[in-house]
């Protein structure tokens, strides 16, 4: 048995135009206490995604949000992803609209971060294949969708270990499927129903995890602020992957060079 790959991505979104309460609350509940949980973990790496609309108004409103993610990037931790600023469904507006959002996303994480995102995360997880060539033109590398566009076309589960490229025209991409037991598990199930989960991906032959799904189900949804906060999900969460043998994080970049 070897150590499952596992990577792991949040999602940070706020609607341009929302409520101030709203913005507020989502920091409270969510942004604040998910990185300041990250920090304590130093071993876990972690894919993060924060819309161009909510960077703003986390520089003008929490920097000290902002701080936690420049230490976060600067140990290591965190590799970004770019997108469209202002989160749109890309497949809906024009190629120089996608390719100027994008860019000016990559801009502003480059300026404020130092570092340059390689990967996107495709607004509501919207896929379309002529994005190919908007996306490479702008820079991406890869992007991540639902596994069950690779479901759909006859792919198992079990295939869905690591990356695939896609083409058109010529253009090449590299796409990552976000597993959907996954998705379902974390954080709404007990950890040890995780560790069963890892343990059986531990025993395929190069395992990998893939999960890059909404920051606000950690603490934003329904019900969940106590149970992973007060009630220690993300805490335990954390010390399993960054303890466990079975379990190794990295993040797609890092996958994809290895």
């Amino acid at each position: 048995m070897s150590p499952a790959t596992f990577l792991f991505g949040v999602h940070c979104h706020q609607p341009v135009g929302n409520l101030d309460t709203v913005f507020r609350e989502a920091v409270e509940k969510c942004y604040q206490p998910f990185f300041t949980t990250l920090l304590e973990y130093p071993k876990i790496r972690c894919s993060v995604h924060v819309s161009g609309t909510l960077l703003e108004w986390l520089e003008e409103n929490q920097p000290d949000v902002i701080s936690k993610l420049k230490d976060l990037t600067r140990k290591g931790q965190l590799e970004w992803l770019t997108g469209g600023f202002y989160e749109p469904i890309l497949s809906l507006i024009p190629d120089r609209d996608k390719v100027e959002q994008i860019r000016w996303m990559t801009e502003y994480i480059q300026e404020n971060f130092q570092v340059t995102p390689r990967g996107l995360w495709l607004t509501e997880r919207v896929w379309d294949p002529g994005l190919v060539g908007p996306l490479h033109e702008a820079g991406v590398e890869y992007l991540v969708v639902d596994d069950m566009h690779f479901l759909a076309t006859g792919f198992s589960e079990s295939d869905l270990q690591g990356y695939f490229l896609t083409e058109e025209n010529g253009v090449r991409m590299n796409i990552f499927p976000i597993h959907k037991p996954l998705r379902y598990l974390v954080p709404f199930h007990q950890i040890i129903e995780v560790e069963q989960y890892f343990r059986k991906l531990s025993e395929t032959p190069n395992g990998v995890g893939i999960l890059l799904d909404d920051c606000e189900k950690f603490g934003m949804w329904p019900g969940t602020y106590s149970w992973v906060y007060e009630q220690g999900w993300l805490r335990q969460f954390f010390e399993f992957i960054s303890q466990s043998p079975m379990v190794t994080t990295t993040t797609p970049g890092t996958y994809m060079d290895e």
